[in-house]
């Protein structure tokens, strides 16, 4: 098969061994968002089929209450990160000696910790329960 040949000769003389790839083949020669929209689903298609090799999931490491609580702790112990760096932790720890004259400067970074990680728990629970298919038949 000669590759200058027209398009539609070329298309024409696949078409005459079989008429499902005839007209896929004119679908595709003739829709440039087929040919563009195929490509999405295609590179879509790898990504999930891929995406356990590439990213493996681990809760741990995605739980948020568990990524913001163990900082927190190491800040109150003084194994945390040290001064200039700002950190919840690290407002905890310099609050504590001023702890019975001005609580607030301790129990605010506290409040704030346990209001994002119950944000993030309450928001993992409702996008659980829209998203997952097996507690809609429950």
């Amino acid at each position: 098969m000669d590759l200058t040949q027209p398009q539609e000769e070329l298309s024409s003389q696949i078409g005459e061994e079989n008429g499902v790839k005839d007209t896929l083949l004119e679908l595709l020669l003739h829709n440039k968002l087929a040919v563009f929209s195929a490509v999405i689903i295609l590179i879509i298609a790898l990504a999930a089929i891929f995406a356990p090799v590439v990213a493996p999931y681990s809760f741990e490491e995605i739980d948020p209450m568990a990524r913001l609580s163990p900082p927190s702790a190491q800040h109150l112990l003084g194994i945390g990160a040290q001064r200039p760096a700002a950190s919840w932790g690290l407002m905890v720890t310099d609050g504590q000696q001023f702890l019975f004259n001005q609580p607030w400067l301790c129990l605010a970074p506290c409040v704030a910790i346990m209001i994002v990680v119950l944000a993030f728990n309450f928001l993992g629970d409702g996008l659980r329960d829209v998203l997952d298919p097996y507690m809609k038949n429950q």
